[in-house]
C-alpha cells in the first residue's frame, strides 16, 4: 500500500478492554518492571498481565 493511500492514525488493537486496572506504584517500582519486562523482551502490561495470571491461577 502507498503511503498517501495509508489511513490516518493508528489501527484498531484486536484486545479491547472494558475498564482499565491501574496500580500505584512508585517511580522505583515502574524502573523495576520495565526492567524485568525487558528481559523478557515485553513490555510492562504484557509481563503485569502474564505474572499476574500465573499468581492468579494458584489460587
Amino acid at each position: 500500500m502507498k503511503d498517501a493511500k495509508k489511513p490516518p492514525g493508528r489501527p484498531k488493537q484486536s484486545v479491547t478492554l472494558d475498564k482499565k486496572q491501574e496500580i500505584r506504584c512508585t517511580e522505583e517500582d515502574k524502573a523495576q518492571w520495565a526492567h524485568a519486562a525487558a528481559k523478557k523482551d515485553q513490555k510492562v502490561s504484557a509481563w503485569a498481565r502474564e505474572v499476574l495470571n500465573k499468581e492468579a491461577s494458584k489460587e
